[in-house]
């Protein structure tokens, strides 16, 4: 989400605003999160309390270089949705897969 807003993607923010929304059971307000694509020290020291190691860090920096492509994508081509059904569904798929593709994908 702070990635597709920061870079004003709308295609890509709305889909993974509605899979947060999903994934969080209504536990984060997505309307009115606040977003900053900076990150500081200060936002590395929770996961680092949690056990997380710096390599798993810099993975997910590296899925969000990944991010901004595909972001950058969007806009270049203009995607668009077809319908809230079509994020819905696209969202559930995101949530079941866990932003992972399927290994038929992968061979």
């Amino acid at each position: 989400m702070v990635t597709s807003e920061a870079n004003e993607r709308p295609f890509c923010q709305r889909i993974h605003t509605e899979t947060t929304r999903l994934e969080s059971a209504g536990e984060i307000d997505v309307d009115t999160a606040a977003m900053r694509p900076e990150l500081t020290a200060a936002d590395l020291a929770p996961p680092r309390a949690a056990g997380v190691p710096d390599s798993a860090i810099v993975e997910a920096l590296h899925v969000n270089v990944i991010f901004n492509l595909v972001n950058r994508l969007a806009n270049a081509f203009e995607w668009s949705w077809d319908s809230e059904n079509h994020v819905h569904v696209a969202a559930k798929a995101i949530k079941r897969f866990r932003y992972q593709l399927p290994g038929i994908v992968m061979r």
